[in-house]
């Protein structure tokens, strides 16, 4: 994510607010709970197929005058064969192998592989964050940050399913408010503070027997960490989300559409300067199990 140093914490730590983005999701049956997050178990294999693209605009404005605007695309894919080798009490996955079969990444006119072929990945999580390692070396920070769009463990403090309401029963047609506690609890995992919260979530019946999520949530006057160069400003956020998925599980497949707006002044540069972040992101997982009939290349748990 390419933003003006002074602000690079700014996107770096949003990108926790809505962690489902670069989560393996679970399909819902019709009078099951409408559900986002991966149940795992230890054992489990599958094969991955995954494709991350999003567009980043940052733009600084003063009285309605605009200062500056850049703006990045970047596209993100993963085949991988999966394997879960670890869980926690809560049923979240710690630890993950993975066996790259392809991997690219698009950025600028210019492609190239996040890792080679054939490489085996380990994820788990290290201090609240997904940690990669090829053997006993970390992957370098840019294929890691990379990876980090397409497969991850979970960290945040709630579930996705949490703070979209989606963990309850839910029948087409329903309309629900997010959960306002939750989005807080991740507020405050970012030290941002305050802040007037609303949204809704509903569930639709979509095309060829889906089942769509849509949800939208904004978030008002909170005061929100920029850099260590700057004391927290007041802003507003607000994000829009819909998620489209099969009922069959084994033949799972998610598409994903993301817009979150960040606003926030920056009376320290200018005091009628606003800066704002655009980030719109789309995602397509599949996930099918490994048959015993298929030889996987991912060795056996521990």
């Amino acid at each position: 994510m390419k933003v003006f140093s002074i602000f690079s914490l700014l996107p770096l730590a949003f990108c926790t607010v809505w962690t489902l983005l670069c989560q393996e999701k679970k399909s819902t049956g019709p009078n099951q709970p409408a559900q986002t997050d991966q149940i795992e178990v230890v054992g489990r294999k599958y094969h991955l197929d995954a494709v991350n693209e999003t567009t980043v605009i940052t733009t600084i404005t003063a009285a309605g005058r605009l200062l500056r605007t850049t703006s990045d695309n970047m596209k993100y894919e993963l085949s991988a064969d999966v394997i879960t080798l670890a869980m926690s009490p809560d049923n979240w996955a710690t630890r993950k192998r993975f066996t790259v079969l392809e991997s690219r990444l698009t950025r600028g006119g210019q492609s190239a592989p996040i890792l080679p072929a054939g490489t085996t990945v380990e994820v788990s999580i290290v201090g609240g964050k997904n940690v990669y390692q090829v053997g006993d070396k970390q992957v370098e920070d840019e294929a890691a940050s990379a990876l980090e769009n397409l497969i991850t463990l979970h960290t945040a403090p709630v579930s996705d399913e949490e703070m979209l309401g989606t963990d309850k029963q839910r029948k087409v047609g329903e309309t629900w408010k997010v959960n306002a506690d939750a989005i807080r609890k991740e507020l405050d995992g970012i030290d941002a503070q305050g802040g007037v919260i609303s949204g809704e979530g509903s569930l639709e019946q979509g095309p060829n027997n889906s089942r769509i999520v849509k949800s939208w949530f904004e978030v008002q006057d909170v005061l929100m960490p920029i850099s260590p160069e700057f004391d927290k400003q007041k802003g507003a956020m607000s994000v829009e989300y819909s998620r489209e998925t099969p009922l069959a599980f084994d033949q799972t497949r998610v598409e994903t559409h993301s817009l979150h707006i960040v606003r926030v002044g920056i009376p320290k540069r200018n005091k009628d300067a606003i800066f704002s972040i655009v980030t719109d992101e789309k995602e397509k997982f599949a996930v099918r199990p490994i048959t015993s009939e298929k030889k996987d290349v991912s060795s056996t748990p521990d």
